[in-house]
């Protein structure tokens, strides 16, 4: 799946880039889609990134929430033995996703769970000192091993 689009939002004198995911490698499941030149795929992955079309070489584009992408090579789309390197053809729902403050932290409320180690009862976790500076550690962590909303900001 390529890379999310760069948003960048001026903050004054400064600017706040938001890269919403990178680009990544997954399995995907392909159907059929209700629309004539389109493929549904299903991919193991948080919502709204679980489903996508992919828009067939000469197919007419469509009106869908859902994101559409194109493959780069035409000609390796039925090709099952190499991966399929696509790119964005439409956003759909995910042009809104995550950009503003609140919906970021609304994407990531309840996705992560802070376990205190217990090595009386061999519980894997963190240990107090750890579990107080964690917010910090987690949002680097989630950033880079995740579809996760990214933040940067960018100064003068």
């Amino acid at each position: 799946m390529p890379a999310m689009p760069e948003r960048r939002i001026p903050a004054g004198k400064n600017a706040v880039t938001q890269t919403a995911s990178s680009r990544i490698t997954v399995s995907a499941l392909f159907f059929d889609s209700q629309h004539n030149g389109h493929d549904l795929i299903r991919l193991d992955v948080t919502p709204p990134f679980n489903e996508m079309l992919i828009r067939l070489p000469k197919a007419h584009r469509v009106d869908d929430p859902l994101p559409v992408l194109t493959a780069l090579d035409p000609s390796q789309y039925c090709d099952a033995a190499t991966p399929l390197e696509l790119k964005w053809d439409r956003l759909g729902v995910l042009e809104k996703w995550a950009d503003t403050p609140e919906k970021v932290l609304a994407s990531w409320r309840n996705e992560f769970r802070f376990a205190v180690e217990d090595l009386e009862a061999d519980v894997p976790g963190l240990r107090l000192p750890q579990n107080r500076r964690t917010p910090c550690d987690v949002e680097l962590e989630a950033v880079s091993s995740s579809i996760k909303p990214r933040l940067r900001l960018l100064l003068p």
